[in-house]
């Protein structure tokens, strides 16, 4: 039979406190680092924007939103989210905005709403407008 010490108790105990809070640790550290990396907002069910920030994905042959309201003077930056295996366009003429969306990538896009009136945006890949990739701006006074 082995006779244990107090302080051997006292060691193994330590060490298993010292491990469990170096876990803790790192899982804390993971989590703050997933955080600002944007990836919780899914899983809370928001996402954090700027003003003039918009977020649009292309999947499927079609924009995410078909309508976005705008004010006029208003700066957007667009994030243009593609989905798809295969590339596409995003291309506002009225704003001459003509952005090439590679695939299964994001890119982003700016411009300013300078006048009133509902401006059409589409992908300009050949087909992509006809299937269905498209949408307006409609800019408020």
């Amino acid at each position: 039979m082995q006779a244990t010490t107090v302080s051997e108790k006292t060691n193994h105990l330590l060490t298993q406190l010292g491990i469990g809070l170096g876990i803790l640790l790192a899982v804390g550290l993971f989590v703050v680092a997933i955080g600002r990396m944007g990836l919780l907002n899914g899983l809370l069910g928001r996402e954090i924007t700027q003003p003039g920030a918009i977020h649009l994905t292309a999947q499927d042959m079609r924009f995410g939103q078909t309508e976005i309201h705008l004010k006029v003077g208003q700066t957007v930056t667009l994030t243009l989210d593609n989905k798809d295996f295969f590339g596409h366009s995003f291309d506002a003429n009225d704003f001459d905005v003509h952005t090439v969306m590679p695939a299964n990538s994001q890119v982003t896009a700016s411009f300013t709403a300078t006048r009133p009136g509902v401006f059409d945006f589409y992908c300009g890949v050949p087909g992509h407008q006809k299937a269905g990739m498209v949408g307006k701006f409609i800019v408020e006074p």
